[in-house]
């Protein structure tokens, strides 16, 4: 018997030789299969279908699928095991990564420069020209950790209990180090980037770095490495670019508050507003900064992952397939879906405006029961909701709204009394403003709701432009920034409750 086989992932045709018995998670994650659990085999969203060979399966497949699909073939990926040639197919996807193409305004300088926007889930880079103010190339890539989970408290965990924090950091600085190899090559530059600067939530920061994220993982969740990284491209592995490049991670604010933050806030201009204004980045983990009485007062919210699809029974990423919007007509709903064709499931946006319309409709009552005699809501072509979705995004929508509440009360103001709403991040740039509203996400006055894009992106592009001028008014942005510490508040637990009904 040999001691290699061959696999064969459909629909791509690409055959692989692994020794046999290997585990087949990270051929599969290379080839973009996700594993939001981790590859623990709990959270059921990595299915593929095996078309030749074959593959026992396991307890968790047993959990994941019904007798026929089993023998239909359907198995979870993250559980699959090369123990003989096998034929598999994985459904095609292209994640919706957002990026930003806002025109800048800046002072002429010498050379050119790479800006990175390091998410838990995607990453985006692009490639400026500081003489010109061109942009000369934009790459995208998923975060690689993502098969270690797809939320940050993942990550720490893997890197805590199962000692592979050194593993993470080697699969980020490669990923980020393929990322620029990619924008070199694809835009034929003879000349190499002067300077490279990264933004990223407090635990993506410390991952690249190479920081310890054991204080990160535990009560109060406060960390002693919040502090700007200067590191040179020996250091993390790029010496493709050669010893004259360096480059900067951008300090942190505090708890989970990061970078991508401080740029968003540099972006939108929120420190230098007149008014009460409010910077809401919606997603897993969903962040807060309000500007009020000359001070920037910052939280952050585990609002989970049904924002992005996961833990929802049909649920997905923003990406082809997924229904994106949702309307009500006619007594029956409308939708939109990614790429066109046939739903194969339902993003954050999606969900956020079926549950508007349902709710409009009298399909799910105030306190998020469904108002019908069947368990789920049929949204279109088998694609439904069930009640513990519901649940789930109530859950969601319950972390956030809590947080602006307790931030607006810490400084006697009410929603009334902001007069500038941004919202960032890719989900807050998809959401439909009046069913977030409907559902009691935000209770803003609509009018002043505005779309930032990509605001993390777009702030480490102007700290480019006015570098390192800018350092200064980070360093003043740092002094006027209170971290709360949502968890510790003494009204977090009523509100929270409060917030859970639509």
């Amino acid at each position: 018997m040999s001691n290699t086989v061959k696999i064969t992932i459909q629909p791509a045709g690409k055959t692989y030789s692994l020794l046999r018995g290997t585990p087949l998670k990270d051929l599969l994650f290379d080839k973009g299969l996700e594993f939001p659990c981790g590859g623990r085999g709990v959270c059921h969203r990595c299915k593929v279908k095996i078309l030749n060979g074959s593959n026992n399966p396991t307890a968790e497949d047993q959990k994941a699928f019904s007798k026929m699909e089993l023998a239909e073939g359907w198995r979870l990926g993250c559980q699959c095991v090369a123990d003989n040639d096998m034929e598999l197919e994985l459904l095609s996807c292209e994640s919706i990564i957002l990026v930003d193409d806002t025109s800048l305004k800046f002072e002429p300088r010498n050379g050119t420069a790479i800006a990175i926007d390091l998410g838990t889930t995607t990453v985006a880079a692009q490639w400026l020209d500081l003489e010109s103010g061109k942009l000369l190339g934009t790459a995208t890539a998923l975060n690689p950790q993502a098969r270690y989970g797809s939320d940050i408290m993942s990550r720490i965990d893997s890197a805590i209990n199962h000692n592979k924090g050194a593993e993470l950091t080697r699969l980020i600085r490669s990923c980020l180090g393929d990322l620029i190899l990619d924008l070199l090559k694809k835009n034929g530059a003879s000349q190499k980037p002067s300077f490279i600067l990264i933004v990223g939530n407090t635990v993506m920061h410390h991952l690249f770095c190479g920081f310890d994220v054991t204080a990160l993982g535990f009560y109060p969740f406060q960390s002693k490495h919040l502090a700007g990284w200067h590191f040179t491209t020996e250091e993390v592995g790029w010496n493709f670019l050669g010893p004259d490049v360096n480059g900067y991670f951008m300090p942190c604010i505090g708890g989970f508050v990061g970078s991508d933050i401080l740029a968003g806030i540099i972006a939108t201009e929120l420190h230098k507003t007149t008014h009460p204004a409010i910077l809401i980045d919606l997603g897993t983990n969903g962040e807060i900064v309000l500007h009020a009485n000359q001070k920037l007062f910052c939280l952050s919210t585990a609002a989970g992952p049904a924002f992005e699809g996961a833990k929802i029974s049909m649920g997905m990423r923003a990406e082809a397939g997924a229904i994106s919007k949702v309307r009500f007509k006619n007594n029956k709903f409308e939708t939109e879906v990614i790429g066109g064709g046939k739903p194969r499931g339902i993003c954050g946006s999606g969900l956020v405006d079926a549950v508007a319309c349902a709710l409009e409709h009298g399909l799910i009552k105030h306190n998020g029961k469904l108002n019908c005699l069947a368990d789920h809501i049929e949204i279109q072509d088998h694609i439904r909701i069930s009640q513990k979705d519901i649940r789930e995004l109530q859950l969601a929508k319950s972390a956030i709204a809590t947080g602006i509440e307790i931030i607006l009360k810490q400084n006697a103001l009410d929603y009334p009394d902001i007069k500038e709403v941004w919202l960032a991040g890719a989900f807050g740039n998809y959401i439909d403003k009046q069913s977030a509203k409907k559902i009691g996400l935000l209770k803003f006055d609509l009018e002043v709701i505005k779309y930032g894009g990509n605001t993390a992106l777009l702030g480490a592009k102007i700290c480019l432009m006015k570098w390192p001028e800018v350092l200064e008014e980070i360093n003043q942005i740092l002094k006027i920034s209170e971290h709360l510490s949502l968890g510790e508040h003494p009204q977090f637990q009523s509100t929270f409750l409060n917030q859970i009904q639509f």
